[in-house]
């Protein structure tokens, strides 16, 4: 798998990591996030560089949440030929109805404006050019794809705290299905979610990451602790020497993971690590 970081890297704006790699024998190219640059001339030059790749060559991209640096560039993407899904929470595509428009309908008010000093004599230098109008704004939203309209399915722990309890309630205020495993000895520790489609209480947590990983189809690794971090490196483990073939997402939201990041590429320069493992 090859990562490249086109953004939010060195600077906390224009999030966008393009991703490409194989699986089951196909090669595969998404884009997570892909957000607009902010801060000036320098930023507007930023968000007018094209992808290593051609736009329709993406076959989705998978949004983090709908903050403009995270988004902002969607629009522009569509416009330039990308056609795949947009994968969000159903309330982040809520949101980008409203945040994508606007953002259209201020880049446009920037030019309107322009125009009007240009006319009267105010208006020095090159005009403002929109990245994309609100006819691509408009465009763009037919692309996304919240997660329970899909009727997928939510693989989780079972619980009804943290970021997943969360997750898996947004699910099913959407109609989402929502399966959840958990050991026995952890119903007296943390509350099962109640309205979840299905609760299967298991034996150990060797057993519930068992059923898990063969319910699931893809893994999306989101901010968390110690649990979390044991479950990526038991299904990255498990990917390497053969045992599934099923991908995994590791959610880098705000620069959580970077710290790691970092640890597996000492990893790799130590020699503990190789091409076939990433």
């Amino acid at each position: 798998m090859h990562i490249q970081f086109l953004g939010g890297a060195g600077e906390v704006t224009g999030s966008k990591y393009l991703i490409e790699g194989k699986s089951c024998g196909q090669s595969h190219r998404f884009l997570i996030d892909y957000g607009m640059f902010q801060g000036g001339h320098e930023a507007n030059e930023k968000n007018r560089v094209n992808l290593p790749c051609e736009a329709n060559a993406i076959d989705f991209v998978l949004l983090t949440h709908a903050h403009i640096d995270h988004s902002g560039l969607l629009p522009r993407l569509c416009a330039q030929g990308f056609q795949g899904p947009i994968f969000c929470t159903t309330g982040t595509a809520a949101l980008l109805k409203i945040m994508l428009l606007d953002s259209a309908h201020l880049q446009e008010a920037d030019l309107d404006r322009a125009l009007r000093k240009q006319k009267i004599g105010k208006w020095r230098g090159d005009l403002p050019e929109p990245l994309y109008s609100s006819k691509d704004a408009y465009a763009c939203l037919n692309q996304i794809k919240a997660i329970a309209q899909n009727h997928w399915r939510l693989i989780f722990g079972g619980g009804g705290r943290g970021l997943m309890g969360t997750v898996a309630k947004g699910a099913l205020q959407n109609q989402g299905e929502v399966i959840g495993f958990i050991p026995d000895f952890l119903r007296k520790i943390e509350p099962i979610l109640e309205g979840a489609t299905e609760i299967h209480i298991v034996s150990s947590m060797v057993e519930r990451k068992q059923k898990m990983i063969e319910q699931a189809d893809l893994f999306m690794i989101l901010p968390g602790g110690i649990g979390t971090i044991e479950e990526l490196f038991e299904v990255w483990t498990g990917k390497h020497v053969g045992e599934y073939q099923k991908t995994a997402i590791l959610i880098n939201l705000n620069g959580f993971y970077n710290s790691l990041l970092i640890f597996i590429q000492d990893m790799r320069r130590n020699g503990f690590l190789n091409e076939s493992h990433l």
